[in-house]
């Protein structure tokens, strides 16, 4: 790893942030740095998809058209069969 993880470093560079920031603006500086890097995480494995721009949530979207019922065709009426008409006896 690198050298800051030693923890002397790291009071040191917290001392530094600490005279030049001040005591009152340096949990907000943390705060914010914070999020910034949980941010980052997120954006690289792919876990901001979850979330929904504010922008896009406003928009209103109209409710989907009701489906079209399915309509069975009528059953034909019962037709007797036709009987071909008798020929004359030819006697």
């Amino acid at each position: 790893m690198g050298a800051l993880t030693n923890p002397i470093h790291l009071a040191f560079i917290a001392m530094i942030a600490l005279i030049f920031l001040g005591p009152k603006r340096l949990p907000d500086l943390a705060k914010s740095l914070g999020t910034g890097m949980r941010e980052f995480r997120d954006t690289l494995s792919g876990s901001h998809e979850d979330e929904v721009d504010p922008m896009i949530a406003a928009v209103e979207v109209p409710p989907a058209p009701a489906p079209i019922p399915d309509v069975a065709p009528a059953a034909a009426p019962a037709v007797p069969p036709v009987t071909p008409p008798h020929a004359p006896d030819a006697s």
